[in-house]
């Protein structure tokens, strides 16, 4: 059985402190100024998630590749899409869905 490696690497600067952590299925990437600035970089295979807060202002952004395919689950809100019931939706689908709040993505 392969051992899975992952690497951490840091840097310090005298305004940013950045540090990253890469593994074979997602990779992580973290910025933080001296301001109090904070940027978070996620990046999967299935969703890629950006984070950043700068002041009192947050930003979330998730990225969905629009051709694969995604396995989501009802959360009730909706009376269309039964509680706890699992689609297979394409990203453009699962786009809609997640804003409007009905759904969640399946782990």
């Amino acid at each position: 059985m392969a051992k899975k490696e992952k690497s951490v690497k840091g840097s310090v600067d005298s305004n940013v402190d950045t540090a990253s952590i890469q593994t074979p299925s997602v990779n992580i990437e973290v910025e933080r100024t001296s301001d109090g600035e904070l940027n978070i970089d996620i990046d999967t295979e299935r969703v890629d998630v950006e984070f950043s807060k700068k002041g009192k202002a947050f930003k979330l952004d998730i990225e969905i590749n629009d051709k694969q395919v995604y396995e989501v689950v009802s959360n009730g809100k909706s009376k269309h899409l039964k509680n706890g019931k699992v689609f297979k939706v394409i990203g453009v689908i699962a786009r809609i869905l997640l804003k409007k709040g009905v759904v969640t993505l399946k782990d």
